[in-house]
């Protein structure tokens, strides 16, 4: 079995007879497509191969957690650049020629439905409404009408993307009675499942292995397994070995980015200054076809009140479908942008209320935050930060050169805390969590089985140095298999739980139990377990298993030229438990 270093990159694999595939995307328009226009001669071609949604022998669409993101576009373009066929040849430069050849033509073309900087007319976005939660405590409609105050502030977090140095790629091998997958994937299990119902096959027939990966690997969960499917139909068809690579700009364009976020809040104040009840509506831009939209639904509910005590409150959640390729949330699942709007409205509730946004954050920190350290963490950035001082300096040198021409560079500093989540309790999810298989051979080997794909190296030797530690053995007889579909055990999403801490934790779990076994049963034995298995902290409550909690404190200054706003300082303070690897 190949090991990390010894696996290809999906640029490098090439395989007999191999044919090169690309996707043939629709234009810049949405709209009801009229026809797809092949010229005749490239119908004349013998060695091309076309095909489209009618080719499919199963699912026309893939499954993500109870979404579908179709394979092609059938009677509508929902989104500029989607795919409507696929072609594949056997030479990379004529499959080039042969894709920008074929037209998609639209009757009667619309312009692209996209959310912007503003909360748009409820109208508006009638009828594209993929999710919606919500959430009350109290009425804090009638106290926001009967306020002398109150304050209201939208605030928007853009699509981002998400830097990976690898292309999304995939090769497929068909052979008699199986099919190979070959995927830079974080996700492999959900390729294999997928293909199965495309393909109309046994999902034992299905063995999904992963790539070399990339050095930064993030954004790679579940698009793969719509460009394997996409890849298998083409492969079924001609009975050959198809290689399907996104070229760049396909990456920039039309790959997952985290989803565009509006958030509104309102809050009312007494003539105490002080609060009395808040509302929060937030938007989320899922993309023509929304996936995972309870867990971002879920997740917007959590964060919405950030690290702050509630008062009479309302949340509400709408994931909306846009002309955008399918958006996602990378890590965090969504949380960092719900989190960034809270905190910049408590700004603004600082000022409101004639408080430094320090002396606020402390004043309204909630039980939860407190039990994190939260309070303290803050006041130690701050002091790392020099915070108070500046704050002030620069607010009365601001002050003073206000209305007066100078090429001075204004600076200006902010602080803020929150929390990253960690492991989901998700309701609707129906995939096993996180899991793993041990199986201690002796009194100096094991193995630990796990389809959890690591970014890099040093988290396979993190997860050897726990298991070595727990079973009592050296690193040296320890080895990490997440090879392949029929090697390792369906780990899920990796959004459920960092990889890192989902195993770890896992690991020492199954390897008590492995020695308690050995001493009855003898070796080897083996032990599978998973996420589901290990009972959560006590003293942890709502949506996540646990929390850790962090502060951070940022100086800038402004270019007076072009006005492009840099970082001079950045004070970080975060209790992240255990250090495994300080680099």
């Amino acid at each position: 079995m190949a090991s990390e270093k010894e696996k290809p990159f999906i640029e490098d694999i090439y395989k007999k007879n191999l044919l090169h595939a690309r996707l043939i995307r629709a234009g810049q328009k949405t709209g009801r497509i009229s026809r797809i226009h092949i010229p005749e001669k490239l119908k004349e071609l013998k060695e091309l191969h076309l095909a489209g949604p009618e080719d499919i022998p199963g699912s026309r669409s893939i499954d993500v957690d109870g979404d579908r993101v179709p394979l092609f576009a059938e009677e509508r373009v929902e989104y500029p650049g989607q795919p409507v066929m696929i072609a594949a040849h056997p030479d990379p430069r004529m499959i080039q020629l042969i894709s920008e050849q074929i037209l998609v033509e639209i009757d009667e073309p619309e312009e692209p439905f996209l959310l912007g900087d503003k909360m748009p007319d409820p109208q508006w976005i009638a009828g594209r409404t993929a999710g919606e939660l919500r959430q009350s405590r109290g009425n804090p409609d009638r106290q926001i009408s009967r306020s002398q105050q109150h304050v209201e502030q939208v605030i928007g977090t853009g699509m981002q993307e998400h830097y990976y140095s690898g292309h999304q790629g995939v090769v497929i091998e068909p052979f008699k009675d199986s099919i190979v997958v070959t995927s830079s994937t974080e996700w492999s299990h959900l390729i294999r499942r997928n293909l199965a119902e495309v393909l109309n096959r046994e999902p034992e027939t299905v063995l999904v292995q992963s790539a070399k990966k990339s050095p930064s690997f993030g954004g790679k969960l579940w698009y793969p397994a719509l460009i394997a499917a996409q890849a298998a139909v083409i492969s079924e068809i001609s009975g050959k070995a198809v290689r399907l690579i996104l070229s760049k700009a396909e990456d920039v364009l039309y790959t997952t980015k985290r989803a565009p976020v509006l958030v509104r809040k309102i809050s009312s104040f007494n003539e105490e200054k002080e609060l009395t009840a808040s509302k929060t509506e937030i938007l989320i831009d899922g993309g023509a076809f929304p996936v995972f939209t309870q867990v971002m639904m879920e997740t917007a509910i959590a964060g919405a009140s950030g690290a702050f005590e509630t008062v009479p409150s309302s949340v509400s959640v709408k994931v909306i479908r846009t002309s955008r390729p399918s958006m996602d949330f990378f890590s965090g699942t969504g949380l960092a942008p719900i989190l960034f709007a809270a905190e910049r409205h408590e700004d603004s509730l600082s000022a409101a209320a004639g408080m430094s946004p320090l002396e606020w954050r402390l004043k309204r920190l909630s039980s939860k935050a407190i039990e994190g350290d939260c309070d303290r963490l803050l006041k130690e950035c701050a002091a790392t930060a020099d915070y108070e001082r500046k704050r002030t300096a620069y607010s009365l040198q601001n002050r003073n050169e206000a209305g007066i021409r100078t090429i001075r560079r204004r600076r200006g500093i902010g602080i803020a805390c929150g929390y990253q989540g960690n492991g989901m309790f998700h309701k609707s999810y129906r995939d096993p969590k996180y899991s793993i298989r041990i199986t201690l051979f002796d009194q100096e080997s094991a193995v630990l089985y796990t389809s959890a794909i690591p970014s890099s190296h040093r988290t396979s030797n993190i997860w050897k140095q726990t298991a070595a530690y727990a079973l009592g053995i050296s690193t040296r007889g320890i080895s990490v298999i997440n090879s392949s579909t029929d090697a390792t055990p369906n780990s899920g999403p990796p959004f459920l739980y960092n990889h890192l801490s989902a195993i770890n934790e896992l690991i020492s779990t199954g390897a008590a139990r492995l020695l308690k076994k050995s001493e009855k049963q003898g070796f080897p034995v083996t032990e599978e377990l998973s996420m589901n298995e290990v009972p959560a902290d006590p003293d942890s409550a709502g949506l996540f298993r646990g929390m850790t909690w962090g502060a951070a404190s940022v100086e800038v200054e402004t270019d007076p030229v072009s006005g492009e706003i840099r970082p001079l300082k950045i004070a970080l303070n975060i209790d992240c438990g255990i250090i495994h690897n300080e680099h």
